[in-house]
């Protein structure tokens, strides 16, 4: 079964160096939009930027724990072996 999303907008690997300069710069553009949308643009239209967890193939972590027979569910940060990034769109209009 294939989970799908339209927020979703890529894996990000926590030991890759890049990758997490990526995701600093991205959560960082996001929330200077949403600051600029406060004040000039459309206060009503703001983006969250969300970070899940994926417990991955043979990570220690898992021992003892109910993600082995949920394999769609997320893990706290720290546990994970990849990171997925989500743009969440709020709007009150």
């Amino acid at each position: 079964m294939k989970h799908n999303s339209t927020s979703y907008v890529r894996t990000v690997v926590p030991s890759n160096v890049e990758d997490m300069q990526w995701l600093s710069e991205f959560k960082e553009f996001h929330r200077q939009r949403n600051k600029f949308n406060k004040t000039v643009g459309s206060p009503l239209l703001q983006r969250r930027v969300c970070v899940k967890g994926r417990w991955g193939k043979n990570n220690p972590a898992i021992v003892g724990r109910r993600a082995l027979t949920r394999p769609y569910q997320t893990c706290p940060l720290n546990y994970a072996v990849r990171w997925d990034v989500y743009l969440y769109v709020r709007s009150w209009l």
